[in-house]
């Protein structure tokens, strides 16, 4: 993982100023709106992610293979339990978005994908039992596309991205269950903000190693290069990995969740 970077920009909110022509009729243009005009005012707790990434994770010599910060955010409201729920729930979810490790193996997801006839046409949606019965079990679950799905993800994502004059972000929630996580030893190749929002995590940290693209994942021990600090990460810590920071997570609660950012800085 590497240097903090949060979210990038994918969802739009709309425009306050909606053509009366495309509403309903009796409903004035602004009731309309999917959402607020002004946001370039971030509420507090995305300030202060904003200002430890600014302040104090560009800073970050290039020696340093980790930064956090504990406690920075007191009862975070970013992404909560309930908002993954929400989404897991959800039955157009699209489960291109989705990953459930169970057992330490990723499940096809083809047996949730269902469809009903309408006037002739499919209406596609998801059995979501298929999801539940693999997380009952103890399964840990990936959600790709928050900063799409979430405002206040894509607000911060906004203000992070401005860090570099052109870069390509994406935000992921990780669920994980003890015994079991979405990712296992690995090595980053962008930069990456991780922000721990529920449970406790313990992570090993590697040093950096030179820079590749190929043998990334699933890395053992050896291959991991010199440990070079573990920490439990709690909830609302942020944490920065640089470029080619080696990183293998274990909840170390029931249950954790955490939201990570890759940012990759295109030339």
């Amino acid at each position: 993982m590497a240097r903090a970077v949060y979210v990038t920009c994918y969802y739009k909110l709309a425009s306050s100023e909606a053509r009366r022509s495309d509403c309903g009729q009796g409903v004035r243009p602004k009731q309309f709106a999917l959402g607020a005009a002004n946001m370039t005012e971030l509420p507090p707790q995305l300030r202060q992610v904003r200002d430890f990434f600014f302040k104090q994770a560009l800073a970050l010599s290039p020696e340093r293979s980790y930064l956090h910060q504990p406690e920075l955010i007191k009862n975070q409201t970013i992404f909560r339990l309930e908002d993954l729920r929400k989404h897991l729930n959800n039955p157009f979810l699209d489960l291109d978005f989705v990953q459930i490790i169970d057992r330490g193996q990723l499940v096809d997801l083809r047996a949730a994908r269902c469809f009903k006839i309408v006037q002739r046409r499919q209406i596609k949606f998801v059995n979501r039992l298929v999801l539940q019965q693999h997380l009952e079990n103890g399964a840990a679950c990936l959600l790709e596309g928050v900063d799409i799905l979430e405002p206040q993800v894509n607000q911060l994502a906004t203000a992070l991205d401005r860090a570099h004059s052109c870069t390509f972000s994406n935000a992921v929630v990780f669920f994980s269950q003890r015994g079991t996580e979405a990712y296992r030893g690995h090595l980053d190749t962008d930069d990456v903000l991780a922000i721990h929002l529920a449970g406790a995590k313990k992570w090993r940290l590697h040093r950096r190693q030179p820079p590749r693209r190929t043998h990334l994942v699933e890395l053992g021990e050896s291959e991991m290069g010199p440990l070079d600090v573990e920490l439990v990460m709690h909830a609302t810590i942020p944490c920065t990995f640089p470029l080619t920071s080696a990183t293998a997570p274990r909840a170390s609660k029931p249950c954790s969740i955490c939201c990570s950012s890759v940012t990759t800085a295109i030339p």
